[in-house]
């Protein structure tokens, strides 16, 4: 069991530090290596301490590329600050000056900022940070919608889509249709803007009534049928039917000896 105690060490803070702390709209990440660069500034009574992303990485259980984007941010926004030397090292500390921060949407001092001005503590604004991806962005203003530019979705849609189900659910008593199909059936619907709506139920109806099993088997997708469906714009595909005498399917046998006899019917009823 945890038995922490001060006499083994603690860390001397400002409250003020950390209640700005408290009310900045950091992520997690961001958060922790904040805190922990605290630990190893102030918790050694010193303003800045010799780290590297790769301790930071270690001590907070975070992936070392997180570490390097979140440790850029927080410079950025003057939350941390970074001191470095001729030999490559660099000393990291918390800007004491919480009012320096440049954090969106809310001000360390608790006042609501609003886009373009200046908080009352110094702090800058969203306007400053708008690009900031990890931060909170609950005080940004949304982007309005532009009239026409809204995602409509074509009335054939949904026609076809039942029609689609409802055949195949007579063929195999399921109902498949996932997004991917979704996704191919607008892209037709796309390519054929021009076309009626009767026009490409009938190209659905030619491939469920083909008895030819290439290229759609029985059963066939939604997504198969849009990369197949010039296939079936004339008719239904037909197998081969078993061929006989002289070439001809057996269909045809029968009809040409109907004829022949026919004409043999005539030519004996002509005095």
């Amino acid at each position: 069991m945890a038995n922490p105690q001060v006499e083994n060490g603690h860390t001397r803070i400002a409250n003020p530090i950390l209640e700005a702390l408290s009310r900045a709209p950091l992520n997690g990440a961001a958060f922790r290596i904040a805190l922990w660069v605290m630990r190893e500034t102030y918790g050694w009574q010193r303003k800045v301490a010799e780290i590297t992303l790769r301790k930071i990485s270690k001590m907070t259980v975070l992936n070392y590329r997180t570490v390097q984007r979140e440790v850029k941010e927080l410079l950025q926004c003057r939350v941390l600050r970074r001191e470095c030397d001729g030999e490559g090292k660099s000393w990291f500390g918390v800007v004491k000056d919480y009012e320096t921060w440049r954090l969106p949407g809310i001000s360390t001092c608790g006042q609501q900022t609003v886009c373009g001005q200046q908080a009352l503590c110094g702090q800058s604004t969203l306007k400053d940070t708008a690009n900031r991806p990890h931060l909170n962005t609950e005080g940004r203003k949304k982007k309005e919608s532009v009239p026409g530019k809204e995602r409509q979705t074509d009335p054939r849609f949904q026609p076809i889509k039942d029609h689609y189900l409802r055949r195949t659910e007579e063929l195999t008593g399921t109902k498949p249709f996932d997004a991917t199909d979704g996704k191919n059936l607008q892209g037709l619907l796309a390519r054929n803007l021009q076309t009626a709506l009767a026009e490409v139920l009938r190209w659905l109806d030619h491939a469920f009534d083909s008895t030819k099993t290439y290229p759609l088997q029985p059963g066939f997708r939604m997504s198969e049928f849009c990369r197949h469906c010039s296939k079936y714009t004339r008719g239904p595909l037909l197998a081969d039917q078993k061929r006989g005498q002289g070439g001809m399917t057996q269909e045809e046998l029968h009809a040409a000896a109907k004829l022949e006899t026919q004409k043999a019917q005539e030519a004996y009823a002509t005095p």
